[in-house]
C-alpha cells in the first residue's frame, strides 16, 4: 500500500512541478493554516498543515498562489493518507483516491473543472461495490453495484444523468428478480421476474 501511495504522489507532483514555469507571476496562498515552502529553482511552493500533534494533515504543492498537481490529506487520529487528489490550477482536475484508516482503497474518481467525469468506483475491503461513469458530472453508460458476497447486484443504463435502457436487479445468488427499460428517466417496460432467472453471461 505504500508504494501505492508513493507511485500517486510523485507521478502527479512531477506534473506539478513541469507545470510550475508557465507563468512567472506571483499570488499569495489564500488558505489559512499552511506554512509555505519555495521549491528551489522553480515558482512552486510546497504548503503543510498541521495537526495540533504536530502530524501532517494536508499537503501539497502551490503554483501561482493556487493549488496545483496531488494534494494530499491525513485520517486525523492516525497518520495514514486520507485522500490525493489532483488539481489544476485551484480547480479538482484529474484522479481522486480516498482511503479509510487502515489504507484500503475506499473511492476512484476523476474530475474535469470540478465534476465528475469519468470512471468513479466505491470499494468494500477492497473490492468494488459501485462502478459507474460520468460525463461532464452526469451519470453516463453502464452504472452496476454489488452485493457483499461481490455478486452483482444492479446493472443499469444512463445516458445524460437519466435512465436510459435497461436496468437489472439480482439476488445474492446473482439470479435476476426484476427487469426494467427505461427511456429518458422513465419506465417503459418490465418488472418482478418470477420465479428468479440465473444472471446471463456476456
Amino acid at each position: 500500500m505504500k508504494k501505492i501511495f508513493l507511485v500517486l504522489f510523485a507521478t502527479v507532483f512531477l506534473f506539478a512541478c513541469n507545470n510550475s514555469n508557465n507563468s512567472n507571476a506571483s499570488t499569495e496562498f489564500a488558505e489559512p493554516g499552511f506554512t509555505l515552502t519555495t521549491l528551489p529553482g522553480t515558482n512552486t511552493q510546497y504548503a503543510v498543515k498541521k495537526k495540533e500533534n504536530g502530524d501532517i494533515l494536508e499537503e501539497g504543492p502551490v503554483v501561482n498562489g493556487l493549488r496545483q498537481g496531488t494534494w494530499i490529506t491525513y485520517h486525523q487520529r492516525v497518520n495514514i493518507p486520507e485522500t490525493f487528489t489532483t488539481y489544476a490550477e485551484g480547480k479538482l482536475n484529474g484522479p481522486h483516491y480516498a482511503f479509510n484508516n487502515r489504507g484500503q482503497i475506499v473511492l476512484r474518481a476523476n474530475f474535469l473543472n470540478e465534476v465528475l467525469d469519468g470512471p468513479r468506483i466505491k470499494y468494500d475491503f477492497g473490492k468494488p461495490s459501485e462502478e459507474a461513469f460520468y460525463v461532464n458530472g452526469q451519470l453516463d453508460g453502464v452504472y452496476k453495484t454489488y452485493h457483499r458476497n461481490r455478486k452483482l447486484q444492479e446493472e443499469s443504463y444512463f445516458k445524460n444523468g437519466k435512465r436510459d435502457g435497461a436496468a437489472k436487479y439480482y439476488n445474492e445468488k446473482e439470479e435476476l428478480i426484476m427487469s426494467y427499460e427505461y427511456k429518458n428517466n422513465e419506465i417503459i417496460s418490465g418488472g418482478k421476474v418470477d420465479p428468479p432467472q440465473p444472471r446471463e453471461k456476456k
